[in-house]
């Protein structure tokens, strides 16, 4: 604010020789700017704690303030700001136990493509490589998985609870998480420990549920921030090895979901983990050397306490980030470099025999695959996937459960706007089927429309759009009229350009 204020006056100063008298001559768009000023920082500052990293000196602070005020003046018709609390469904538990625990691992921004687990040039993860190593035919590793969204807004409760973005915001605050779907089974401790700021954006009104056991996050632990609003990830780490070294103790399984935050911008790293410092995407490989270290700090805790053996382990991340592959920055489009997402499955030898499905797991590896899939995955290894009572819930999935055969000619759809939340740099969406990404990209005003095939384009080079027919265009527009969400993006971009 004080550099934007600084330019008003400069422009002012240079428009005329007088700087006084200009000031008179502008007073009612200087008073009006002032008066906006003031609403501005009262509205950010009484709301600091619920928006997305509004206390950082960066563009957030313009954005969420704009919105907040667009919103106030539409009567919020365009979707609220932020999350609210869930209506918790109230479900019958089941008298049986599960054999395993379940850890559900969700980094922040981070590229499959920039680490070494996946063919990167540099040894960002050289300690996930050895995990690996280490543990032959128990490792899964997609190579095609999605986000639902480059907002963790959107992609971290999809994971965390199987909607996908294109359902519409009523049933995302009435339908249960996956620690309430755990706790339908005997002896299930549940927990959620993150880096992250969850008062960010009313995380922690939405994930407030009876089912979560235990929940630690920068918020509940008074630590200050690190990188962007997370902590130090390195403690983080060490507040799961204390939790769970309590619960190796207690009779039960857990499922567990750990959250890390070290590839956000700005990528704050520890010195003693800089390895690069010549290129500009330096910054960011380092960060993900940093995680690497964090996540065998993890590992370590799993193996000394003798859950590894008997834990299944999901990992994956809420988003991607771009560095200019397509003339974005950030995470704010739907190119590969803002949805692509690492995404494997550890499964110890001695459970496989008990998981029903297994070989579909295999056969589903060279297939594409989306976060949404997590939920119903669990569902299936609880043995919880065909109960009557969930049905409902079930059925307002999208995902695919990973232990049941993938049908490639599903739709899986990644958008920012939807009747829950409303802030973006740029309106559009993302449809991926059969291996084709279609996406609708609207920037000031501009709306584009992309086709790539995935299989023979996978950096998303060479746009197809304009070789179809009218009638190959008006099959991925059918398919994105389907759900109201993705309707209204169609409608408000590539139906208005066409009036």
């Amino acid at each position: 604010m004080i550099l934007l204020s600084a330019l008003i006056s400069l422009i002012l100063w240079f428009a005329s020789n007088d700087y006084l008298k200009a000031l008179f001559r502008h007073k009612w768009l200087i008073a009006g700017g002032i008066a906006l000023w003031i609403g501005a920082v009262l509205v950010n500052n009484n709301n600091l704690w619920r928006w997305e990293q509004s206390s950082l000196p960066d563009a957030n602070f313009f954005l969420v303030v704009g919105q907040r005020y667009y919103n106030i003046l539409t009567k919020g018709q365009t979707g609220t700001p932020s999350l609210m609390p869930r209506i918790i469904p109230q479900l019958e538990s089941v008298n049986r136990e599960p054999e395993f625990n379940i850890l559900i691992m969700v980094q922040e921004s981070l590229r499959p493509d920039h680490m070494s687990i996946y063919g990167y040039q540099r040894d960002t993860t050289p300690n996930l490589r050895d995990f690996f190593a280490r543990h032959p035919g128990e490792v899964f590793i997609f190579k095609e998985a999605i986000a639902h969204s480059s907002s963790t807004h959107l992609s971290l409760p999809t994971i965390l609870q199987g909607l996908n973005p294109s359902i519409p915001a009523k049933y995302w605050f009435t339908s249960p998480l996956i620690f309430e779907y755990a706790k339908l089974l005997k002896n299930v401790r549940t927990f959620f420990i993150t880096s992250q700021k969850l008062r960010w954006q009313n995380f922690d009104l939405f994930f407030q549920s009876p089912a979560l056991d235990y929940l630690w996050s920068r918020d509940t632990s008074g630590l200050p921030h690190f990188n962007d609003a997370g902590v130090d990830d390195r403690i983080t780490a060490q507040e799961f090895g204390r939790h769970i070294t309590e619960l190796a103790s207690k009779p039960g399984h857990f499922l567990g979901v750990l959250q890390f935050n070290a590839n956000h911008s700005p990528y704050f790293t520890p010195e003693e983990y800089k390895n690069w410092k010549t290129e500009p995407i330096d910054q960011y490989d380092n960060s993900v050397f940093f995680l690497d270290s964090v996540l065998e700090i993890v590992l370590n805790y799993l193996e000394q306490t003798g859950l590894l053996n008997n834990t299944i382990i999901i990992f994956t991340s809420d988003h991607a980030e771009a560095f200019g592959e397509h003339g974005h920055f950030g995470h704010a489009h739907f190119n590969y470099e803002n949805l692509r997402v690492p995404f494997w499955l550890y499964i110890p030898k001695s459970l496989q025999a008990k998981i029903p499905g297994i070989q579909n797991l295999k056969n589903n590896l060279s297939k594409a695959v989306a976060n949404q899939d997590i939920p119903p995955t669990l569902l299936d290894l609880y043995g919880l996937y065909e109960l009557e009572q969930i049905a409902e819930y079930r059925s307002l999935m999208q995902g695919n459960s990973l232990l049941r055969s993938i049908n490639e000619t599903r739709a899986i759809f990644s958008l920012n706007k939807t009747d829950i939340f409303s802030y973006s740099l740029g309106t559009g969406l993302c449809l991926l089927i059969n291996h084709k990404k279609y996406i609708i990209d609207e920037n000031n005003n501009v709306v584009k429309e992309y086709l790539f095939d995935l299989r023979e384009d996978p950096y998303e080079t060479e746009d197809l759009w304009q070789t179809l027919t009218e009638q190959e265009r008006e099959f991925y527009h059918k398919i994105v009229q389907d759900y109201p969400n993705t309707r209204f993006i169609y409608e408000s971009t590539v139906m208005k350009t066409k009036k």
